[in-house]
């Protein structure tokens, strides 16, 4: 795993720090799982879903991703001459991949550098309204969300420009699924898209029940591994991908 780190920072050293990152991840909802052809009926005799198979899971989304590299490679943002990505599995199951584009130095954007409430959640959202686009060299980009008095509602709720999470259209249309695309600040992105496989397996405590009861019960503390991401490891599909390769 410190040998998949230093390669990325192989490739940063020449290329400079990445332009774009991209996050990934695999829609239950899609119709390759939805219209599976499922040749037997789930245990309790109604549909089967996701869960029940998590095989197509896997291979649906290394499908999906396998096209967006590819289509990343071919110049969808710009000149791209490098890319890093990593595969990580939620507690749910699912897989997303992070993925580090670097572009050739024509290909950039020109932008000049720049200078919480409990009600808010995790993720800061909603955004202080903002007329332009800045960012430094550390930290994530604050995006220009105009005060233009634009908003929809949904479910009572109402929304405007503060509780827009960066995007791109084309994608979100073609491939149906959560995938955000953020500018990149800073070299310190190789270390984020890195720890999630630096870490360690997923763990979770578990306790031994039976009939007989012992006064002081039984736990084990163990791995923990959903059924996707063991399919993932059964097809052998990579958790860590670069180009150009490292030796």
């Amino acid at each position: 795993m410190q040998q998949l780190f230093q390669d990325s920072m192989a490739i940063c050293r020449h290329f400079g720090k990445p332009d774009l990152f991209l996050t990934m991840t695999a829609n239950l909802k899609w119709s390759e799982i939805e219209e599976a052809p499922l040749k037997e009926p789930a245990v309790n005799g109604k549909k089967q879903t996701a869960a029940d198979q998590p095989d197509i899971v896997a291979r649906v989304f290394e499908l999906k991703k396998n096209a967006v590299v590819k289509e990343i490679k071919e110049g969808l943002f710009g000149s791209c001459v490098a890319y890093v990505h990593t595969i990580e599995f939620q507690k749910r199951g699912l897989p997303h991949m992070h993925i580090l584009i670097f572009f050739r130095p024509n290909s950039r954007s020109s932008c000049s550098a720049s200078i919480v409430s409990d009600s808010k959640c995790s993720k800061k959202y909603p955004k202080e309204f903002q007329e332009a686009t800045q960012y430094g060299d550390n930290g994530y980009p604050q995006y220009a969300r105009p005060d233009n008095g634009h908003f929809f509602e949904k479910n009572g709720h109402h929304y405007d420009n503060q509780d827009v999470v960066p995007y791109n259209p084309y994608l979100s249309a073609k491939y149906k699924c959560h995938i955000n695309v953020e500018v990149c600040a800073s070299v310190e992105a190789i270390k984020y898209i890195h720890k999630y496989i630096y870490k360690g397996h997923d763990r979770t405590t578990l306790e031994i029940a039976g009939e007989q009861r012992d006064e002081i019960k039984e736990h084990l503390d163990a791995r923990y591994i959903s059924a996707a991401e063991s399919c993932w490891y059964i097809f052998e599909f990579n958790i860590h991908g670069e180009h150009p390769p490292v030796y």
